[in-house]
């Protein structure tokens, strides 16, 4: 369960650096569950990372979209456990391509493409969220913990504040900016971004008492606003066309 509140910060967005610089051996880790959701996500990690390169950035959101729903479907047939996982580490990428979402974001079919990568990378210079994410993945007690689950995850977690405060700049900023170019997309991608932190919110209210305070003791500060409906909400409001 700690697992997915992490992922969320992790592949929830997309943004700019470069897999030379990022350890994705440790992300992939930290998306790996078991060998059923294995066999039925195939190589949906692997795009969803090669998402860090920043090039073309529309055309692979694309590509992810022709794959997740048959995704969804496998993992309902298979019955992999933990169907929660899916919505967390996936649910604002299922939203962004089944929702009606996905037609606003075809009709600016060129705009985005024109224009989703420098809108990205201009938030990523303001917010600094290349080198969290950077740091994030190469910090060694990141590296000693991913992939091992349970209770591990929390020194992980606590790991996640500047990651965290450089997410909160970046959502509102990336929003305003492709909006200004491609008016109401930015609106509909932030949207989707910010599903993950919905579910993961719900999630931890949901749980008992006692693993709840747990996990809410091993957030840092810095990301209380992403567990915040006020704050996600207020995000999202500058367009609600969709």
């Amino acid at each position: 369960m700690l697992k997915h509140l992490l992922v969320g910060l992790s592949v929830a967005l997309v943004v700019y650096c470069t897999v030379d610089t990022i350890n994705t051996s440790v992300l992939k880790k930290i998306l790996t569950y078991s060998a059923c959701h294995t066999n039925c996500e195939g190589d949906l990690p692997d795009l969803i990372l090669d998402l860090l390169e920043f090039e073309d950035t529309y055309e692979k959101i694309m590509t992810i979209c022709q794959k997740i729903k048959g995704v969804s479907e496998c993992l309902q047939e298979k019955k992999c456990g933990f169907a929660n996982r899916f919505v967390m580490i996936y649910g604002g990428f299922y939203d962004l391509c089944t929702s009606k979402k996905f037609n606003y974001i075809t009709a600016y079919d060129q705009c985005l493409q024109d224009n989703l990568d420098q809108a990205l990378q201009d938030a990523d210079n303001h917010c600094e969220f290349t080198q969290e994410i950077e740091r994030f993945s190469h910090d060694p007690i990141v590296i000693s913990n991913a992939g091992k689950g349970g209770a591990t995850f929390i020194p992980l977690i606590s790991r996640t504040g500047p990651l965290c405060t450089s997410t909160i700049c970046f959502l509102p900023n990336f929003q305003q900016t492709l909006d200004a170019v491609c008016p109401v997309a930015g609106s509909v991608m932030t949207a989707a971004m910010m599903r993950p932190f919905y579910h993961g919110l719900n999630f931890v209210n949901n749980l008992g008492s006692a693993v709840g305070s747990t996990i809410k003791r091993s957030v840092p500060p810095q990301c209380y606003p992403l567990g915040n409906k006020t704050f996600l909400n207020m995000v999202r409001k500058p367009r609600q066309q969709y």
